[in-house]
């Protein structure tokens, strides 16, 4: 038990406002550098913020208040990128849709009723589709998810078909109608009004050879035996070359026909689409507003305990990172190393709110001594 629960709510009010201990300790009175550093090691780590954070999400979705914003069985996905500094970087990539500065993706489930129910890191170029179902699958919090709904970024026919496999509704945003195809049993012919839409007939019999097939990998994601995306990044890998990631494909051809007639017919679909992801954007602004606000004035940085206070975890991430800072000022050493002034970037936890978290570390800023060394 933490002595001062202020203290906690410091140490945690630091970590999501992107603040640090050492500035945090500088704006308060109620608790020393030391006494955060203590909360810190003891009681921010990764499992206690999964248990604290499905508590929470838990707790929301029976609020009354709560029902107002959804039904409670829909639910959203998206990406959020964030730069990286200092040895962050090396983690980093490169994505020219973000610009020239190396960095990582958030992705978050959101349910209808605002509640982020699933966090996951994925690298920067990463494909957003291979993880949609990591996040209805392995969430631990009590949402129950009927439909889910992303931006077209998630539309992928390996993820509709393995969606319908699985029980889930899928209705992403179909940025550009005019260019999508459609897919039928019989020829293009037979369909006069659709034929200029129709690009290909769907393989029955390959769906049918592979049909056993198909349920055990459907299983094996259900079970947990494989994670979705590591399985689904496989079946991508080889998309001719496996019978199986062929059949998928046909499946999905099906079955995202069937959802373009629906998304051209039903505006109702349409609107409700539009309304879930603008949930999402409505949260990614919030954590971008946390994030920037916590970097527009910093304070001058204090020295910080030498030894890592949240140990890394290469099972999950894959990576050791470890987030050290010395005496010097932070942003005097990033404009020595880098060349130009910049404040911190350090991914915030209002980034990454979720009942499960792949991390609790992603920008990490090393600082240099006067004789240029670590």
């Amino acid at each position: 038990m933490v002595a001062d629960p202020r203290t906690l709510m410091a140490g945690l009010l630091a970590d999501g406002l992107n603040l640090g201990l050492t500035r945090m300790a500088d704006a308060c009175t109620i608790a020393s550098l030391g006494q955060l550093a203590w909360v810190a090691d003891w009681h921010i780590r990764d499992e206690t913020y999964a248990l604290a954070l499905r508590r929470l999400v838990d707790h929301q979705q029976r609020e009354p208040l709560a029902a107002t914003f959804g039904g409670g069985f829909a639910s959203s996905s998206d990406g959020q990128f964030f730069r990286a500094g200092g040895f962050g970087r090396d983690v980093g990539r490169l994505n020219a849709h973000y610009g020239d500065e190396p960095g990582s993706k958030f992705y978050t489930h959101l349910s209808d009723r605002f509640a982020p129910f699933f966090t996951k890191v994925i690298a920067a170029t990463a494909s957003e589709a291979l993880h949609i179902l990591d996040g209805l699958l392995y969430h631990q919090s009590d949402v129950t998810v009927r439909r889910h709904h992303t931006d077209g970024g998630g539309d992928s026919e390996h993820v509709f078909a393995l969606l319908a496999l699985l029980g889930f509704q899928f209705a992403p945003r179909i940025p550009d109608l005019k260019h999508r195809r459609l897919y039928s049993f019989a020829k293009p012919s037979a369909y006069p009004t659709l034929e200029p839409l129709i690009a290909g007939g769907i393989n029955v019999g390959l769906i049918r050879a592979h049909w056993p097939e198909i349920l055990r990998v459907a299983a094996s994601i259900r079970t947990g035996t494989v994670t979705a995306s590591l399985i689904m990044r496989q079946l991508a890998a080889y998309p001719r070359q496996n019978g199986v990631a062929a059949a998928l494909r046909e499946l999905g051809r099906l079955e995202r026909t069937l959802f373009t007639l629906d998304w051209i017919e039903d505006p109702e679909l349409r609107r409700d689409t539009g309304r879930e992801l603008n949930k999402g954007e409505a949260r990614n602004s919030l954590a971008r507003r946390l994030y920037s606000s916590a970097r527009r004035n910093p304070r001058p940085h204090l020295r910080e305990p030498a030894t890592p206070r949240f140990r890394p975890q290469p099972s999950r991430l894959g990576h050791h990172l470890v987030e050290h800072s010395l005496s010097e000022p932070r942003d005097r050493c990033l404009a020595r190393d880098r060349g130009r002034s910049r404040s911190p970037s350090r991914p915030p936890v209002a980034a990454r709110v979720g009942a499960h978290q792949s991390h609790r570390r992603l920008c990490l800023v090393a600082c240099r001594r006067g004789d240029g060394k670590p």
